[in-house]
């Protein structure tokens, strides 16, 4: 989930480190079986961006994640 949401960083040009990750899992994920993983950015502010993620499995949401990071200094201000 971590790597899901520095996609979603990534995706709008903002280089980020994990502050603080806390997941949350609400269902046991089979290996043999394939899983949708998401990552998006709720929020930002001073260029610390609240973030979320899931993971879904056979339409279950099996984990959930919430999550700070931090611009890396150097990037272009995106979100202030």
């Amino acid at each position: 989930m971590d790597s899901a949401i520095v996609h979603a960083l990534f995706a709008r040009g903002i280089a980020g480190v994990t502050a603080e990750l806390t997941i949350r899992y609400l269902h046991s994920i089979r290996v043999d079986t394939g899983i949708t993983v998401r990552g998006w950015i709720e929020n930002t502010r001073h260029r610390v961006y609240q973030c979320r993620a899931e993971v879904v499995q056979t339409g279950k949401l099996a984990a959930r994640a919430s999550a700070k990071f931090m611009e890396m200094p150097g990037t272009p201000n995106q979100g202030d």
